[in-house]
C-alpha cells in the first residue's frame, strides 16, 4: 500500500512538473524576444541583399535621389518596447508594394517568397493577436517610422531632403488623429518623439487608420513613388533586425 502511494505521489509530481514546465515554456515563448527565435538573421540579410540589388537596378538618376533621401532608422525609438502588431501590418503593406506591375521583371520571384516567409515568421509570435495597446512607447516606435519615413507631401527634390525626409504621400497624410497623439522634433539626423498623453484618446485608432491610409496610398503610387517605397523597405528590415537583438523582458513590457 505504501509503495502504491509513493508511486502515485511520484506520478502526480511528474505530471505537475510537466505541466509546470509547459506553462513556463509558454511564458518564455510569449516574451518579446519572439522575433529573435522565429526570424533568422540569414533571412533578414538575404532580403536586405536582394533589396539592395533591386535598388541598384532602378534608373540611375532617380536612384541617386532616392539614396540621398533614404531614411535612417530611428534608433532612439527602436530602443522602446516592441510593436509586433505594427510590424506585421507594415510587412503586409510592403507585400502589396512588391506586387506592383511597375516592378515586374526587376527582381526574381524568390524575393516575394522571402517576404512571405518573413511575414509568416512574425505572425508566429503569440502576442500578435492582441490589439495595439493604448498610448505607449510602441507609438513612438511606429510613429518615428511612419512620420519620418513616410512623411506627408507630394512634391520633393534633392534640395528638400534636409527639411522634408522621404515625402512619399499626398498632402493630408498622417494628419488627424496621428498628430494629436505625438509631436516630433528634429535634432540633427535623429528623431525625438514626445508623447502628449493628455490630448490622446484613451484608445487611439491612429495606428490602424495610418496603416490603412498608407496601404491605400501605395495603391495609387506611380512608378517613381513605388521605387521610393523600395528604399523605405530596407529600413523596415533594419528595424526588425534591431528588434531581434533585444533582451528578454517581462510580459507586461511585451507591447
Amino acid at each position: 500500500m505504501r509503495t502504491m502511494m509513493l508511486m502515485t505521489v511520484g506520478l502526480l509530481a511528474l505530471m505537475f512538473g510537466h505541466l509546470d514546465g509547459r506553462a513556463h515554456g509558454r511564458k518564455r515563448r510569449d516574451r518579446p524576444n519572439c522575433l529573435q527565435r522565429t526570424v533568422s538573421p540569414r533571412l533578414i540579410n538575404e532580403l536586405l541583399n536582394k533589396t539592395e540589388t533591386l535598388t541598384n537596378s532602378l534608373p540611375t538618376f532617380p536612384r541617386k535621389i532616392y539614396e540621398r533621401l533614404l531614411p535612417k532608422i530611428c534608433t532612439t525609438c527602436a530602443k522602446k518596447q516592441l510593436g509586433i502588431w505594427e510590424i506585421n501590418k507594415i510587412l503586409d503593406v510592403y507585400g502589396n508594394v512588391f506586387n506592383q506591375t511597375s516592378l515586374e521583371g526587376l527582381y526574381p520571384k524568390h524575393f516575394e517568397d522571402l517576404l512571405a516567409r518573413l511575414e509568416k515568421d512574425v505572425q508566429s509570435c503569440p502576442h500578435l493577436q492582441s490589439a495595439p495597446p493604448p498610448i505607449s512607447p510602441t507609438s513612438n516606435l511606429i510613429g518615428c517610422h511612419l512620420y519620418n519615413i513616410l512623411l506627408k507631401g507630394s512634391k520633393w527634390s534633392p534640395s528638400h531632403h534636409n527639411k522634408v525626409l522621404a515625402p512619399t504621400f499626398t498632402q493630408g497624410f498622417l494628419e488627424d488623429p496621428f498628430q494629436r497623439g505625438s509631436r516630433f522634433n528634429w535634432k540633427g539626423s535623429a528623431c525625438v518623439a514626445t508623447q502628449k498623453l493628455v490630448e490622446c484618446p484613451t484608445r487611439p485608432k491612429w495606428t490602424k487608420t495610418t496603416i490603412r491610409k498608407m496601404e491605400n496610398t501605395f495603391k495609387k503610387l506611380d512608378t517613381n513613388r513605388t521605387y521610393k517605397a523600395i528604399g523605405e523597405f530596407k529600413t523596415v528590415l533594419l528595424w526588425i533586425s534591431d528588434m531581434r537583438e533585444r533582451k528578454e523582458k517581462s510580459m507586461d513590457k511585451c507591447q
